[in-house]
This record gives C-alpha cells, structure tokens and sequence, in this order.
C-alpha cells in the first residue's frame, strides 16, 4: 500500500463521538525520520461521574507512547474556562454545552477533544404559585430558609386571596431567614430577576429548606 494511500485511509478514520459518556479524536502523526507514519494520537474525553450539574471529566492521551494528558486546559462555550489537567470538577450552568479539552504543548499541534453535554433545567413547582390559605389560626410553624445556593435568592410571602407577592428577604449565599406561617401559607422562592424557583407551603410543624 502506498504511502499516500495509507494516509489518506488513516485520516478517513479519525473520529469526533459527541455522547454523554465519552468522545475521542485522532491525530494522525508524521514519522521525524521520513519513514511511514507513525500511530495516531487519540484524545479522549469521560465523563467520570454526574450529579445534576455537578461533573467530573477526565481525558486520556497518549503521543507516540508519551501520556500527554496532564496538558490539558478545559473550556465550556457557556461558563468560560474550568479548569487545568488530566481530570476537572465542574459546577455546569443549565444548557446545552460544548466541553473542550486542549493540550497545547510547545513545538507541537495543539490536540484537542470535544463532548456536547446537556444540563437540563431542574424541576420546579411554580405552577402552584398561588394565594395563601390558613386551615387554622390556632397553630403558627417556623420555614427556615438556608441559601447554599451562589446567587441570592429572595422570599416572597403569597397574600391571601390575589397571591401577590411580599418580599421577606433576600438571601446571599449561606445566609438564613426564619419566618412563621400558618399551616396553608405559602412562601415563593426566586432569583435575582424574580423568576420563580420553587413555591413552599407552611406545615403543622417547623421545618427548614435548603435553597441549592
């Protein structure tokens, strides 16, 4: 088989697997010693372990018998980058994201990898944003509200009969509000633009709810 034939077949088989669990792309590599081609240098990112948004990636990488993959810095079309090195934890925002693993190595190509992965919007129960009741005025329990969250949050109290809104508190991250309510009231929980995140009801006893 001829030189250029054989190199033409190894490029046809240099692959991009986009999937949720693994990718890898090939380089073809020249020989330094004007001989035939050496093996291909395949890069190839894993998602190692997944927890809603919270990621764990690795890549594997080996150049002409040399593991390259300490090399690499990783980057998100959406959060920017995300870290340095043979494997990440990432914190991903929700959307659809292109992960790129690039070893840039002084005096050779730039080898990279590529994986489309999807952080799908959490559920909600927005829809029951609705006014407040009181099954009794006899009883008044406590919601504390825990913000783990990065981003504030602000609590919003539903009126009776109209559901308006009426703001408690605004939560930085690890800061807490506790407020009372009869078994029926309900408490509104949103971001920074006051689009709702999650609607919480008082109860028949205390309780505390971590906003994440």
């Amino acid at each position: 088989m001829s030189t250029k034939l054989f190199n033409a077949l190894l490029v046809a088989t240099t692959c991009l697997v986009s999937q949720h669990s693994f990718a890898q792309t090939c380089f073809m590599e020249s020989s330094t010693s004007g001989g035939p081609t050496g093996p291909a240098t395949c890069i190839a990112i894993n998602v190692i372990e997944q927890d809603q948004n919270n990621i764990n990636l690795n890549v594997s990488a080996v150049r002409l018998g040399s593991d390259i993959s300490s090399y690499f810095t990783w980057h998100s079309d959406i959060d920017g980058a995300l870290g340095y090195g043979e494997s990440i934890t990432a914190n991903l925002s929700e959307g659809e994201h292109t992960i790129t693993a690039v070893a840039e190595i002084p005096h050779m190509r730039p080898y990279f990898d590529k994986l489309d992965i999807t952080i799908a919007q959490k559920d909600n129960n927005c829809a029951e944003e609705s006014a407040s009741i009181a099954e009794t005025y006899d009883e008044y329990y406590a919601l504390n509200f825990v913000n783990t969250a990065a981003e504030p949050a602000n609590v919003y109290w539903l009126k009776y009969e109209d559901a308006e809104r009426v703001l408690y508190g605004t939560l930085a991250q690890n800061e807490s509000i506790s407020l009372t309510g009869y078994p029926g009231n309900k408490w509104v929980v949103t971001d920074q633009n006051n689009a709702c995140r999650s609607v919480y009801s008082s109860g028949y006893a205390d309780e505390t709810i971590y906003l994440e």
